[in-house]
């Protein structure tokens, strides 16, 4: 999950509790990485699809995709790329940066958590696209009442 934010600190504790790998990174020249900000979506998809290959050699096998905000848009379009990502976890999607082609083509389950009062991801808005295949979309506080989990293949 792209960035040492809290959200993909919380992201990487759940995978680790339930004995998942993770992989947590920063887009180039953000952080500790090396290279030169640029935030356009080929950089970011080059980042990307960096970070499910190096997780491929450590682990390989299906994946879960993962991302904050921008990096939830570029998961998406990787999963476009990336045959190992099996399953997708969309923290705060920007609605005008998801590629909705992309999303209806992923065959795998989408989980989508917002918080209720997110301007950039309205929960109306993101509860519309659960039409779409096997997607889900949670505001943080149904997932606090009611808890959310993705099944296994």
């Amino acid at each position: 999950m792209p960035g040492h934010d809290t959200e993909g600190l919380e992201v990487a504790r759940a995978c680790q509790r339930v004995g998942l790998s993770s992989l947590r990174f920063n887009w180039r020249g953000v952080g500790a990485s090396s290279g030169v900000p640029s935030g356009d979506e080929a950089s970011a998809d080059a980042d990307y699809d960096a970070a499910v290959a190096f997780s491929q050699v450590r682990s390989p096998g299906p994946a879960v995709g993962c991302g904050y905000s921008f990096g939830a848009a570029a998961a998406v379009r990787a999963a476009e790329r990336c045959s190992q990502l099996h399953r997708l976890v969309l923290v705060a999607p920007p609605m005008p940066l998801l590629d909705r082609a992309a999303l209806r083509a992923f065959e795998h389950p989408v989980l989508i958590v917002v918080g209720d009062g997110d301007a950039y991801a309205p929960l109306a808005e993101v509860q519309s696209l659960a039409t779409i295949g096997q997607t889900s979309a949670h505001s943080l506080v149904n997932l606090a009442l009611n808890g959310v989990a993705m099944e296994p293949d």
